[in-house]
């Protein structure tokens, strides 16, 4: 005998499958929300936000904003969207900058993302590069200000074309290499290539090269 889902179930999009062994309702492998976490929501969501809700129920935020959506909730502080704020976004969300219409409309990245969502906008953020664009990711990245993910937020980018172009430009980032990244550029590079190795890691042939050449790692002739 089939077993009926909570009422108000709704999949999150934004979390791994759930542990059978949990007992929590599942369908094709994507969690549920259960009535009480949904209870959770509505109770603190309005004071505290997706951050702490998220934190709680161990949710991703992109999943509890876009249950929030669904069952109408919003923050007690949220500033209502203007008549020509949706029609700015409607206009230019998909050819600017997220970052840049975030600052414009004085609204957050995730704000406008959302709003977007509501109104149905789906067009990707143009393919080229700005100017400014690339200004920006040349000083977040090599400074090590931001990791390729944060840079691709906050620029409205697909992560992976974003590593590809830092790669493409021969970037390099100050920040730490994982023991992981660390014991394969040791155990490999004397016989596989740096380009082959930076493929594998996501890092670029040359950041590959200059970092077995500071722990003395070479060739094999």
């Amino acid at each position: 005998m089939n077993q009926r889902e909570p009422y108000g179930a709704v999949p999150d999009i934004g979390s791994q499958p759930a542990n059978p062994q949990s007992g929590e309702a599942l369908s094709r492998g994507v969690k549920k929300w259960s009535i009480e976490e949904i209870k959770f929501v509505r109770k603190h969501y309005p004071k505290k936000g997706g951050g702490y809700v998220a934190e709680k129920l161990g949710r991703s935020r992109t999943s509890v904003n876009a249950l929030t959506i669904r069952i109408g909730i919003r923050r007690s502080n949220f500033r209502k969207w203007k008549e020509w704020e949706a029609h700015y976004l409607q206009r230019h969300y998909g050819s600017k900058p997220i970052d840049s219409i975030s600052r414009t409309l004085g609204r957050t990245v995730s704000a406008v993302q959302l709003k977007a969502g509501e109104l149905g906008i789906t067009s990707p953020p143009p393919t080229r590069y700005s100017q400014q664009e690339k200004e920006q990711i040349r000083e977040w990245y090599e400074t090590g200000s931001a990791t390729v993910g944060e840079i691709a937020r906050r620029l409205g980018r697909p992560v992976s074309a974003l590593r590809t172009r830092v790669a493409r430009w021969g970037l390099k980032s100050p920040l730490f290499w994982t023991r992981r990244e660390h014991n394969f550029v040791l155990k490999h590079y004397a016989d596989t290539s740096a380009g082959e190795i930076g493929r594998f890691l996501g890092r670029s042939p040359r950041a590959v090269t200059h970092y077995a050449s500071r722990h003395g790692v070479k060739k094999r002739r």
